[in-house]
């Protein structure tokens, strides 16, 4: 018996994957969208926690960096381009 997952994250693209249900070790990788010239290894991603306007409640934000631009505004104090992008759900509205 066996089931299958779907995966994906910020930095990894879909991908699905078998599960042995007897042993959960044994994992065998059916399909794997392949996105042409990208390099996972080059990314980094950071979920961090940030307070509301008003300080009552914390939001989730995800943070998604190539590794060398990071490294080089830590070290060198290189400007950051920055794309914000705002989310809401349950009614809300998006406001970045």
């Amino acid at each position: 018996d066996s089931v299958v997952v779907g995966y994906d994250s910020m930095i990894t693209p879909l991908s699905h994957i078998e599960i042995d249900l007897r042993d959960a070790n044994r994992r065998t990788v059916l399909k794997q969208k392949t996105v042409p010239g990208y390099d996972k290894t080059l990314y980094a991603y950071e979920r961090c926690m940030v307070p509301s306007r008003d300080s009552s409640v914390e939001i989730p934000v995800n943070i998604v960096c190539r590794r060398d631009v990071l490294r080089d505004h830590l070290e060198n104090g290189t400007p950051l381009a920055t794309h914000l992008y705002g989310y809401g759900s349950y009614g809300s509205c998006v406001e970045a």
